[in-house]
């Protein structure tokens, strides 16, 4: 109609709107007006779903099945590997009846999502698929219509009287389909399969994002050309029903993301002891697929904070979505506790994402609640000391010592305590004990006292039987009796654990001193040329070199001293015009002391000032000078003994000179020495060269730094500050020293409080609001420049009342909790909360949080009372596993918003791994019409009541909704199967636990229906149980036959002849059985001599039934007949009397006149 001369393709884009009323083109246009407000929609879930694609796949025979069945899959390709990246849902047909219902439960659930095409390839007419589906009007996908395509024989046929199947998916309102294709007439699969091939392919490439219409006309315009009759004839009937501008997924850009909590790890308990850890995470692109690639990042962050980059690497860009997996490795035990994985995609913003700006913010991992990267937990088989704290002050001489295990729900184990009075933990004192345990608090009640005012070393740690071996952690306490509770520390391995400037304390003495100054002192000699690459002494790079640019008053030939201080390691310093007899014409001073040895006089003075005036201990540096055209005169030296006793060559020679004596004998060259004076164990260091050559050498001499502190480890956390003291000993009247009270900040800085001097102290604290400085530390600072030694610091402590410690004790718990439970049974848990410290707990939460294997998060607050100082309280959990199939983990967390505050937090986090065991076995369908079982083709009333049970094992998954049961009836002379709505009247349902004869897990219903027509009727159920586990591979469907008039046919005694007894077989119909009944056994004379009545037989039922009475061959007075042939008649008459009809079975030729012959052989 559209098209052009001799041409099948359409002039412009054509579609239809088939309403049969301005109803319909009302729904319509708002269909229409709700599906584009949704594509102007940005956010991920109003986009997510144009990706998804939905094939369904019929046939008639097994054969057309494989067909369609391939040819869907050649459809998925095109479309995933094309610009639309499709993600296909493929449900295929398994039986060949010519209607096959669906898995329509899933298919129903993936339609509500969202599909944007769904596709349907099998035999069909305007009103059915041979793959049946759930009535539109049971959809709930409002603004998620898809287009619906169906390659199928006259399924798009909109021109008959009766409503198509397209016309009811277009026009059912606020949901269903936003357009329906298909062909009005005939089609064969080969070409139904050509042209949707074709069909994908404009869609995903050349015509990606333009309208439906534009689209179908691209097709035809390649398929028109083709020399097919059938196909010409296929792409003549293609019908769009729907608005041709309707557009497929319109995407522009790309738009890449990571779920939410998309992160799998592996193992699923992680350990610090294992070497590395496997992430596994899915990239989507819910845009338009395009050839690209973009950096992938992968970062940890660790319980402290710190963040590093595990993993960069560029990747393709999927078209839907691509699987990453990747081998991390562990940290360790810096990663113990609660860790954050991140991972950002397209970190570098390579790829123009579009809708902008929200897909370029949708790159980054978030967990389950929007925060950013997902946490994980990495475990350890070790301890931690718990009470009393660390450098803790005891006043029990048998405390209980307690540790918790790093993982709160581990498995029973053995573990060991050590307790000492050195941390080497190998004195004659040493306790050990030992005790089994499931994780949660340890503790050892010790037996033996402690001595007072000493200091105590503990650890605890797993038995070294596993594969680890020991992993000890340590503590320390003091015992002090009659002690307030606080911080101390006293003793060298207490102190060791502080921080330290410029100042430590070493294992031998264990005395506080300053660190050793380290200083390089270099050596250059040569001859002095320039102004460049002079003689020097360099004193940690800082140089004193040759004075060339002060030749008058500066010695040219001759020796420059440098004198070291013995303690200090710093260089003496000597000022104008020269201290001890040397020569210095600067004006300011200067590391060395120029001696002239051209003359005996000058000589003299250097030898006073190497001998005498240097201290023993000193270090010397001495080099040469000398210039071009004179040197230092070295053959004038020796005859100074003469005159002076001594000359240059004895005094350097006596400290260790081996080569001084050769600049007299060969030549003046260059020469560097450096010693230790009057030490002749440190090694002596020379060096001599000849005049036109370099010399260097280097030489590393240690001093002592006359400063430094030391900062304790930090105290508290406090609930109220007492008092601090402390002494300080073997002061110096020249030293400097200071004690510092310190506050440590919200933000980690500190903040002075108090500062003294005063050796011995004892003051109150209590003036310190605990409130605003809840953590102090103590500073111990010391400065000597003339002796450089630090007083000492026997001990230091402070006083105050600190807060409670709650954790979870598992070990306190009567038993170990239950790991495997079924499918919506209740994981139940008593969770013993224990108090650590002697403080009370004021009430506050547990917040735990249950992730399934999907990574799905369910979070909730369970309010925790009081807990008194070293108490317990049980908190009970009662957790619904329904929808939890497979392996979950419950994360525990005490006092998540650190409200009340404590002592510790690190402990208050537990992770219990479980299995939920997924119901999978199919619930139990049984079907009765009457109370009875029947058969295809039975007869059955025309008022039945048919109940319809359905059956679980799972007791915890109770079949209380009406979805797990569907019914379907087709009534003679009707293709289509009709949905029984549970609004009907004649429908009643059940839930588990109520109506007759309920179960535990027992769903029913019963169907009372009235049927005014006779013929063959078909009863469809679909059943599932609250799982979804479906009642079997195929539905139960059902064929009987009902007949409206009251008839009844021959009855037939079975068995015939009999010996003992026989039972009677009829077949009733209509919907009441007879008001009265009763048959007559006569002698062949036609004497009666036995009527059995209604009232012996029992209740009748409509269909063909045998009775449950058997009748034993006896007269109406007991005794038994004799051997022979007898006759029988039947009498039914209705409640007013009449004969009912005679319902024809074909067994007339064994009846005559209504009599039946019966034959007794004993």
């Amino acid at each position: 109609l559209m098209a052009g001369q001799g041409s099948s393709v359409p002039v412009i884009p054509l579609g239809r709107i088939a309403a049969s009323d301005a109803n319909d083109v009302r729904i319509y246009l708002q269909k229409v007006k709700d599906f584009e407000a949704n594509a102007r929609e940005v956010d991920e879930e109003s986009r997510a779903w144009k990706k998804e694609v939905m094939h369904l796949g019929g046939g008639g025979t097994a054969s057309e099945q494989s067909f369609i069945k391939n040819a869907l899959g050649q459809m998925e390709n095109i479309l995933g590997n094309s610009s639309f990246g499709a993600n296909v849902y493929s449900f295929y047909k398994t039986s060949t009846d010519p209607i096959q219902q669906a898995q329509s439960g899933q298919i129903t659930q993936r339609i509500n999502d969202g599909a944007s095409i769904v596709t349907f390839f099998g035999h069909s007419s305007p009103g059915t698929f041979d793959f049946s589906l759930d009535n539109p009007a049971t959809y709930q996908n409002y603004e998620r219509y898809p287009i619906m395509i169906s390659l199928g024989c006259q399924s798009g046929d909109i021109h008959s009287t009766v409503k198509s199947l397209g016309e009811d998916f277009v026009f059912q309102e606020g949901k269903g389909a936003i357009a329906f294709f298909a062909t009005i007439g005939l089609g064969f699969v080969t070409d139904l399969s050509s042209f949707a091939r074709r069909f994908y392919n404009k869609t995903g490439n050349d015509n990606y994002g333009q309208g439906i219409g534009d689209v179908l006309r691209a097709s035809i315009m390649d398929l028109d050309v083709l020399p097919s009759t059938s196909m010409l004839s296929l792409i003549q009937q293609m019908l769009l029903n729907g608005d041709p501008a309707i557009a497929i997924a319109p995407n522009a850009s790309p738009d890449y993301l990571i779920k939410p909590g998309g992160v799998n790890f592996s193992p699923e308990v992680i350990n610090i002891q294992q070497d590395s850890f496997q992430i596994d995470f899915d990239v989507y692109n819910i845009g338009k697929a395009v050839a690209d690639s973009f950096i992938v990042e992968v970062e940890q962050e660790l319980p402290d904070g710190t963040r590093f980059v595990h993993k960069r690497e560029e990747i393709a860009a999927p078209a839907y979505k691509r699987t990453l997996s990747y081998k991390l490795p562990n940290p360790g035990k810096r990663a113990q506790g609660a860790n954050r994985i991140q991972v950002g995609i397209d970190v570098e913003n390579e790829v123009d994402e579009g809708p902008f700006p929200v897909a370029e913010q949708n790159n980054e991992l978030l967990d389950g609640f929007g925060n950013l990267g997902q946490p994980f937990f990495v475990f350890s088989n070790g301890t931690a000391p718990a009470w009393p704290p660390e450098f803790g002050i005891v006043q029990d001489a048998r405390p209980t010592l307690r540790a918790t295990t790093a993982n709160l729900f581990d498995l029973e184990r053995k573990y060991i305590f050590e307790l000492d009075t050195t941390a080497y933990f190998n004195s004659p004192e040493l306790e050990r004990f030992e005790l089994t345990s499931r994780g949660g608090v340890l503790e050892w009640p010790m037996e033996a006292g402690l001595s007072n005012s000493s200091v105590y070393y503990w650890r605890a740690s797993p038995d070294s039987t596993n594969q680890y071996g020991y992993q000890w952690s340590n503590s320390s306490f003091l015992y002090l009796n009659d002690s307030q509770p606080g911080w101390n520390q006293s003793h060298f391995f207490q102190f060791r654990q502080n921080r330290f400037r410029d100042m430590e304390i070493p294992e031998g003495p264990r005395r506080l001193k300053f660190l050793d100054d380290i200083k390089s002192i270099r050596l250059r000699n040569k001859v002095c040329e320039g102004i460049t690459n002079l003689p020097r002494i360099d004193v940690n790079n800082d140089p004193f070199e040759f004075i060339y640019w002060n030749v008058s008053t500066n010695v040219q030939q001759g020796i420059y001293v440098m004198v070291l201080d013995s303690l200090t390691g710093n260089p003496w310093f000597n000022f104008s015009p020269g201290n001890y007899g040397s020569t210095l014409g600067l004006e300011y001073g200067y590391a060395v002391f120029p001696f002239r040895t051209t003359t005996p006089e000058a000589r003299q003075r250097a030898i006073t000032f190497l001998r005498d005036t240097v201290p023993s201990g000193n270090y010397v540096a001495l080099i040469t000078i000398q210039q071009p055209d004179k040197d230092y005169e070295p053959e004038e030296w020796a005859q100074d003994s003469v005159e002076f006793g001594a000359n240059l060559f004895q005094v350097l020679e006596e400290q260790g000179a081996t080569l001084i004596r050769q600049t007299a004998e060969t030549e003046a060259g260059p020469y560097v020495l450096f010693y230790k004076k009057d030490s002749p164990s440190f090694p002596v260091t020379e060096g001599l060269v000849g005049v036109g050559e370099t010399i260097e050498k280097t030489v590393d001499i240690t001093g002592i730094w006359n400063k430094g502190y030391m900062r304790s480890t930090i105290i508290g956390p406090a609930r109220a500050w007492s008092s601090v003291e402390w002494q300080v000993d073997e002061i110096q009247n020249q030293d400097k020293w200071a004690m510092e009270i310190q506050a440590i900040n919200p933000d980690s800085s500190t903040q002075t409080l108090y500062h003294s001097s005063n050796p011995v102290k004892d003051t109150s604290l209590a003036w310190i609001d605990a409130g605003a400085y809840p953590y102090l530390q103590l500073v111990f600072t010391a400065e000597d420049s003339l002796l450089r030694s630090s007083p000492q610091v026997p001990y230091f402590r402070v006083y105050y009342e600190g807060l409670p410690d709650i954790v979870i004790d598992p070990s306190r718990a009567p038993t170990a909790f239950k790991d495997t439970v079924q499918e919506g049974e209740f994981l139940l848990l008593s969770l013993p909360v224990y108090n650590l410290a002697p403080y009370g707990m004021d009430s506050t939460l547990l917040k735990y949080t249950i992730t399934d294997s999907r990574n799905n998060n369910r979070e909730y607050i369970l309010p925790i009372a009081p807990v008194p100082g070293q108490d317990t309280l049980v908190a009970n959990l009662a957790i619904d596993t329904k929808g939890l199939g497979g392996a979950a983990s419950l994360l525990l967390e005490l006092n998540p918003g650190r409200e009340p505050a404590e002592a510790d937090y690190s402990n208050n986090i537990g992770q219990l791994a479980f299995f939920v065991q997924k119901d999978r076995l199919n619930p139990v369908l049984d079907v009765t019409f009457d109370g009875q079982r029947i058969m295809d083709g039975d007869i059955v009333s025309a008022r039945p009541t048919i109940v319809i049970s359905l059956n679980d094992e799972n007791p915890y998954l109770t079949l209380e909704d009406t979805s797990v049961l569907r019914l379907y009836l087709q009534y003679p002379d009707d293709e289509e199967l009709k949905i029984i709505s549970f609004n009907d009247a004649a429908v009643r349902f059940f839930p588990a636990g109520q109506g007759s004869g309920a179960s535990a897990n027992r769903a029913t219903l019963e169907y009372t229906p009235q049927f005014l027509q006779s013929g063959s009727y078909v009863l469809t159920v679909q059943a599932e149980d609250a799982s979804g586990n479906q009642s079997g591979l195929y539905d139960y469907k059902v064929a009987f036959e009902v007949i409206l008039e009251s008839r009844i046919s021959n009855v037939f005694n079975y068995p015939n002849p009999f010996s003992t007894s026989t039972q009677f077989v009829y077949t009733l119909t209509g919907s009441e059985p007879p008001a009265y009944f009763y048959i007559q056994v006569m002698t062949i004379s036609g004497r009666i001599v036995r009527e059995i009545t209604e009232q012996e037989i029992g209740p009748l039922r409509i269909g063909t039934h045998r009775t449950d009475y058997a009748w034993d061959g006896r007269d109406q007075y007991g005794d038994k007949l004799a051997n022979g042939v007898y006759l029988y008649r039947v009498v039914a008459r209705d409640s007013e009397g009449h004969d009912f009809g005679a319902y024809d079975n074909n067994t007339d030729r064994y009846f005559r006149n209504g009599l039946g012959k019966m034959v007794i052989l004993r």
